[in-house]
C-alpha cells in the first residue's frame, strides 16, 4: 500500500468531503491569509483543519473547553427526541423488578430525560477531553482527532455477540460509545502503518478495514483485540477479591435504565468507593451497569460490593470477572462476564467458594453446580465425546439457571445441531418413562422453552410405556398448569376425554377446545359445565360446531343476556334458531345499557320490525 498523509487518508474514507461549502469557505479564507494551498483534495482537506484550529478555536482540536461544551451540547439528544418506547421501557423492566405498574409522572419524564442527557454528555466531554489531553500518552494529530470524534458520534451500542457497533439514530438514548484508550492507539496504529506508512499488512483483519476507512468496524475489531476479557485473558483465573464497603448515611437516586435495561442514576456523586468501584470497571467490556459512577454511588447505598478480579499482563488483580453485590445483607445478585453477563465456566469454583461465605448465597449454589455441569458438558462436546443420555436430560429438560439476566447461550449452542426427534427417542428408550414424563410436563408457567417441553411431550404420548391412568393424569397435570392448549389438539391420545374436556372446563381454559370440538365425537356433554362455568361465550362463538339438538338455544341466550354478554349473542345472532331470542326486547336490553352502536353494525341480523330505526338513530 503506498505512503499517504492523513488527510489523503480521509479523502479515501469521503471522496467528496472537499467539494463541501464548509472545506471551500475555509479554504478561500486561508488563501486570503497569504497560505499557498494546492488544489488536491488533501491540501485543502488540511487548511480546513488549520482553520478550526488557529481561526476557529475548535475545542476538539484546542482543547478549549467553552468549545467543547458547544458541541457536546449539541450532539446530546434532544428533549423531543426521546421516544416514548424508551419510557415504556422503564415500565416494563420495573414491572419485572418486582415494582408494579408505574406511571411515569411528568417530573419523572424529565428527570429521565435529563439523565440521559448527561450521561451522553460524560461520554462525549470523555473522548473529547482524551483526544486534547496534552498529558496523555499518546497525541494525536489534528486529522486523526476530527476522524475518529466524528465517527464516534455515530455509534450506537456495542452488539458484544455480533462484535459491532450498532447505528446511532436521533433517538438513540444509550450513551455514546466507551472510550477505550488502547482500542483507539490500536485503531490509529493500524492507519499509520496500513495507510501511512504503507507496511504490508501482518494483520489481514486491521489493513482490510482500515482500507474501508469505516472507524466503527475498526474500533470494533480494536475492542476485541485489547480487551481484557479475550480469550486469552479468560482463561487465567489466578486473582483476589476485592471488597467495596457500604456507603453510610443516606443515598436518594433517580434511578433509570438504558435501551439495554442496565441501570443507571442522576444524583450527583462524590464517595471515593463508589467512584474508586466504577473506575476499575470501566474499559473492561464487563457490560456491568456498576460501571457508571452514580449505578456503582446506588447499590453500594444498598450493600456491599465484592468484585473478583484476575491478573493482567503485568500480573496485577485489574480484570474484573465476577461480581456480586449486597442487598441488606445477603447477596442480591451475581454476574459474570459471559454473553448477558453470565458467569464464565473457569469462575464457577471461584463464585461457589465465595458464596458460601455470604449471607443468602446458599441460594445461589444450585446456579453454581448447574454453570459447572454445563461447562463441563460444553468441554465433553468441544473435545468430541457424545452426550450422554443425562447430558441431554439436562440440557433439554432441566431448569437451568444461569447468573446472566439472559438463558445462558451454550445451551442452544449444544442443541442447535441435534436432532430433537431423536433425542426423544433415546430417552424413552434409557430413561424410566414416567420419570421423563414427569419432568417433561413440569414446565414454570412464562417459561417458553419448558412450555416447548409440554408440547413435545403430549405430541408424542403415545410413544410412552404407560398406562392410560398414567397418562390422563399427566394430561390433568398439564391442564392444572394452565397448559390446556398442549393437551387439547392431542386429545385423542388420552382415555378419558370427556373428563380431560371438562376439566379444561373447570380451569377456565375452555378455548383450547376451540380448534377441536368439532372432532369430538359428541361435544354435547360439554353445554352444561360450559354454562356452569360462566362459558356461555364460548357455545355461542362454537354453536355451528355443536349437533343440532344437542344446544338449547333459548336457554343460551338467556344465559348471556343474566351473564350481560350482549355482544356475545347479538355478534352471533343469525346462529341461533329462529324463536329463540326475542328480538325486540333484546333491542330494548341493549339500548338501555347504551350499546346502540353494537345493534347498528349488526342490523341485519335483527328480525324485520324488531329495531325501531328513528329511535336507533335518536341513540
Amino acid at each position: 500500500m503506498p505512503k499517504q498523509s492523513g488527510e489523503a487518508f480521509l479523502h479515501e474514507r469521503n471522496t467528496n468531503v472537499h467539494k463541501s461549502r464548509e472545506v471551500e469557505d475555509a479554504t478561500s479564507y486561508m488563501r486570503r491569509s497569504g497560505e499557498k494551498i494546492p488544489n488536491s483534495p488533501a491540501e485543502k482537506l488540511g487548511a480546513h483543519i488549520r482553520f478550526l484550529n488557529e481561526v476557529v478555536n475548535d475545542g476538539l482540536l484546542t482543547g478549549d473547553q467553552e468549545s467543547i461544551s458547544r458541541q457536546v451540547d449539541h450532539l446530546t439528544i434532544r428533549p423531543d427526541d426521546v421516544p416514548q418506547s424508551y419510557f415504556d421501557l422503564q415500565k416494563k423492566i420495573a414491572r419485572e423488578r418486582g415494582h408494579g405498574d408505574i406511571d411515569i409522572t411528568p417530573s419523572m419524564r424529565d428527570t429521565m430525560i435529563e439523565t440521559i442527557r448527561e450521561e451522553q454528555t460524560q461520554s462525549l466531554e470523555s473522548w473529547a477531553n482524551y483526544l486534547t489531553d496534552a498529558s496523555n500518552d499518546t497525541t494525536y494529530p489534528d486529522w486523526f482527532k476530527k476522524y475518529a470524534f466524528e465517527a464516534m458520534t455515530k455509534l450506537g451500542p456495542f452488539d458484544k455477540e455480533k462484535s459491532a457497533y450498532t447505528k446511532r439514530s436521533r433517538g438513540t438514548t444509550a450513551p455514546f460509545a466507551d472510550l477505550n484508550a488502547e482500542a483507539l492507539a490500536y485503531v490509529y496504529d493500524a492507519i499509520d502503518r496500513h495507510a501511512l506508512q504503507g507496511i504490508d499488512a501482518d494483520d489481514e483483519k486491521a489493513a482490510s478495514l482500515v482500507k474501508s476507512g469505516n472507524f466503527a468496524k475498526l474500533y470494533a475489531h480494536a475492542m476485541m483485540e485489547v480487551t481484557p476479557a479475550s480469550a486469552e485473558r479468560r482463561e487465567i483465573t489466578a486473582g483476589s477479591w476485592t471488597k467495596y464497603d457500604q456507603i453510610e448515611g443516606e443515598y436518594d437516586p433517580d434511578y433509570d435504565f438504558n435501551e439495554e435495561g442496565e441501570a443507571s442514576d442522576h444524583a450527583s456523586v462524590d464517595n471515593e468507593d463508589a467512584m474508586r468501584l466504577a473506575k476499575s470497571l470501566q474499559g473492561h467490556g464487563t457490560g456491568w451497569c456498576t460501571a457508571g459512577a452514580r449505578t456503582a454511588a446506588h447499590q453500594l447505598t444498598q450493600g456491599d460490593f465484592y468484585v473478583y478480579y484476575s491478573q493482567d499482563e503485568g500480573g496485577s488483580d485489574t480484570v474484573p470477572r465476577i461480581a456480586i453485590r449486597m442487598e441488606r445483607g445477603r447477596v442480591a445478585e451475581v454476574r459474570g462476564i459471559e454473553h448477558d453477563q453470565n458467569l464464565e465456566g473457569n469462575m464457577t469454583d471461584i463464585a461457589k467458594e465465595k458464596l458460601s461465605t455470604l449471607s443468602g448465597g446458599e441460594e445461589y449454589l444450585k446456579i453454581v453446580a448447574d454453570m459447572k455441569r454445563l461447562t463441563e458438558i460444553d468441554k465433553h462436546y468441544h473435545a468430541g465425546e457424545d452426550l450422554t443420555v443425562e447430558d441431554i436430560m439436562f440440557l433439554r429438560y432441566s431448569d437451568i439457571k444461569g447468573f446472566g439476566y439472559k438463558r445462558d447461550p451454550r445451551i442452544d449452542n449444544l442443541l442447535k445441531l441435534r436432532d430433537s426427534d431423536k433425542d426423544l427417542t433415546m430417552l424413552i428408550e434409557k430413561v424410566d418413562n414416567m420419570q421423563l414424563a414427569q419432568v417433561m410436563a413440569l414446565a414454570p408457567e412464562g417459561s417458553d422453552f419448558h412450555r416447548s417441553a409440554s408440547y413435545n411431550l403430549v405430541s408424542n404420548l403415545d410413544k410412552f410405556e404407560l398406562s392410560i391412568e398414567d397418562k390422563d393424569a399427566i394430561g390433568l397435570q398439564l391442564i392444572e398448569d394452565f397448559k390446556a392448549d398442549c393437551v387439547a389438539p392431542n386429545l385423542n391420545k388420552f382415555y378419558d376425554k370427556v373428563f380431560l374436556a371438562q376439566a379444561m372446563i373447570e380451569y377456565q381454559q375452555p378455548y383450547a377446545l376451540s380448534d377441536v370440538i368439532e372432532n369430538m365425537d359428541d361435544p354435547s356433554y360439554l353445554v352444561d359445565g360450559l354454562i356452569d362455568y360462566g362459558s356461555s361465550d364460548f357455545i355461542t362463538s362454537n354453536l355451528d360446531k355443536f349437533e343440532p339438538g344437542s344446544v338449547d338455544h333459548a336457554l343460551l341466550a338467556q344465559h348471556l343476556i343474566e351473564e350481560g354478554k350482549f355482544k356475545d349473542l347479538i355478534n352471533n345472532l343469525d346462529k341461533f334458531e329462529p324463536g329463540s331470542v326475542d328480538h325486540a326486547m333484546l333491542v330494548d336490553k341493549t339500548l338501555l345499557k347504551g350499546e346502540s352502536g353494537l345493534i347498528g353494525i349488526n342490523l341485519d341480523k335483527f328480525e324485520p320490525g324488531s329495531v325501531d330505526h328513528a329511535l336507533l338513530a335518536q341513540h
